[in-house]
């Protein structure tokens, strides 16, 4: 990974609405008339893929947003350090 020693890593992204949910069921969504890929990623697969490589975790946070466009999201977010 290309991030220096000491550096910050900031990831956002949408998490499955419940448990039972299955990630890669429904990936293609249309957005705003376009359709598009959009997979929802566990806290543990995000887990699995970024303290394998070095990065420690700062922070995280998990909340709802609702907005007109997209309606409810389960968004996650973490702050990893690279050590």
């Amino acid at each position: 990974m290309a991030l220096v020693e000491g550096g910050y890593f900031y990831l956002s992204l949408n998490e499955p609405a419940s448990v039972s949910d299955d990630p890669d069921s429904e990936v293609f969504v249309n957005i705003m008339g376009q359709d598009m890929y959009s997979r929802a990623y566990t806290v543990e697969e995000i887990e699995g893929y970024f303290q394998p490589l070095g990065l420690s975790l700062v922070k995280f946070h998990r909340e709802i947003q609702v907005s007109e466009e997209f309606g409810e999201e389960h968004v996650i977010e973490f702050i990893y350090q690279k050590t």
